[in-house]
């Protein structure tokens, strides 16, 4: 059972007020005693309405008995009495009426207080959700520009002997210096390893950094964006180094590699 969604359900403001059924009141009584929680929350409500009634109660003047005997004389005592006892009745069934629903109108505002808070709670997580979405759709139109544009390459790394089955495509942009990574089928590798990027230029290995590809990740739609320094590559390789990379390429464990 959640009983977040239990407690805010209004059920246990309608206990406090007797206003539930006998099926109702037997099961938040078996809850109150399996959760703690139930229970805290029953003593809160009973507690808030204590306060709230003591503060909002209205008594009749101290006075007023004594005011009433005295336009009476002896003779009519017994009826002024009785006329007293049914006034006081009167008012006191009025304030317990009225106290009554203060109460319930009491609990029902602590009721839309919570939901008003769990709604606020909501909006602030559709709000965030909204945020990280116009970033990841402004991150997917700029990649998608770069790949439309002329001067843009799609460049296939084939696999090696060490993994023939392997293969990745490099979409280069020489004029924004951008690499995009597409379409990775590489296999899964330790924790303790990880893909590097290099860029064979004049015939000598360039660093471009480690790749974080996760078997979660390897073989998803998303694209590796990867900013250079450098315009005139002839090809690129992966290879497979320890974690955090290496400053030379281990070609031993050269996994794909693909000519500009």
């Amino acid at each position: 059972m959640n009983v977040q969604e239990y407690i805010s359900s209004g059920l246990l403001e309608n206990y406090v007020l007797g206003l539930v059924s006998d099926e109702e009141r037997q099961e938040i009584e078996r809850y109150a005693t399996m959760y703690p929680e139930i229970r805290a929350e029953l003593n809160a409500i009973e507690d808030a309405l204590e306060v709230y009634a003591l503060a909002n109660a209205v008594s009749p003047p101290a006075d007023m008995e004594t005011r009433i005997l005295n336009l009476t004389n002896p003779l009519e005592e017994k009826k002024v009495a009785t006329s007293i006892a049914s006034v006081r009745n009167f008012l006191i069934g009025g304030l317990v009426i009225a106290l009554v629903g203060c109460i319930y109108l009491f609990a029902q505002q602590v009721q839309y207080q919570r939901q008003l808070q769990e709604k606020d709670a909501t909006i602030a997580q559709l709000q965030m959700d909204y945020e990280t979405l116009q970033q990841d759709c402004g991150t997917i139109n700029t990649q998608i520009a770069t790949l439309k544009d002329s001067v843009s390459q799609a460049i296939l790394l084939k696999g090696t002997n060490n993994a023939p089955n392997a293969s990745i495509i490099v979409h280069w942009n020489p004029s924004k210096r951008k690499a995009l990574l597409g379409a990775i089928n590489l296999p899964t590798i330790l924790t303790d390893q990880q893909y590097q990027l290099w860029a064979i230029i004049d015939g000598q290995p360039t660093d471009m950094g480690v790749l974080d590809i996760s078997t979660a990740n390897a073989l998803d739609d998303s694209l590796i964006e990867i900013l250079t320094n450098f315009t005139n590559p002839q090809a690129f390789a992966i290879t497979l180094e320890p974690k955090g990379g290496s400053a030379v390429p281990s070609l031993d464990k050269l996994y794909v590699i693909g000519n500009v």
